[in-house]
């Protein structure tokens, strides 16, 4: 898989995932790289949410330009 953090080896994708599942309130099998994120309060929580995770710093202008977790899965990878 990709890059792994800290976190229990878990990779950057699953964390990012798992995050926008608990921020969208879906499970974790109904979200995958052409879920479509919409609201962009919700998007900003995940960026947050994100950013602290994995310590890192992305703008929230950057992150709501994404529309699918796939955009915003490259952006987080761009940023390590």
């Amino acid at each position: 898989m990709g890059k792994t953090m800290h976190n229990g080896g878990m990779s950057i994708e699953l964390q990012v995932f798992h995050i926008v599942s608990q921020v969208l309130e879906c499970p974790r099998g109904d979200i995958d790289a052409h879920t479509p994120i919409r609201d962009w309060l919700k998007m900003t929580i995940i960026n947050d949410e994100t950013c602290l995770a994995l310590n890192i710093n992305i703008s929230t202008q950057s992150a709501s330009q994404c529309r699918t977790v796939g955009e915003y899965l490259r952006l987080v990878q761009s940023m390590l």
